[in-house]
């Protein structure tokens, strides 16, 4: 099960070639879309996985946290 209606429409839509070849054709640019063989779309099954530990060093340590705006007060 998708855990939200926005994951749905997204699998729905890109998990068929056709599908995702009409929907890039009416959001990309016509430029854009000019360059691209929709013929040759295919899905690609990828895993999705959390950062280790190794790659957020390798980003520098990066956090989640890091970056937010600190509180206003009122």
């Amino acid at each position: 099960m998708t855990p939200t209606p926005h994951d749905a429409l997204f699998k729905a839509t890109f998990s068929q070639p056709e599908h995702a070849a009409a929907a890039l054709r009416e959001v990309l640019p016509a430029a854009v879309a000019a360059r691209i063989d929709f013929a040759t779309l295919a899905l690609q099954y990828l895993e999705h996985r959390r950062p280790s530990p190794a790659d957020r060093a390798a980003r520098g340590g990066c956090s989640r946290r890091r970056g937010r705006r600190p509180r206003r007060r009122s």
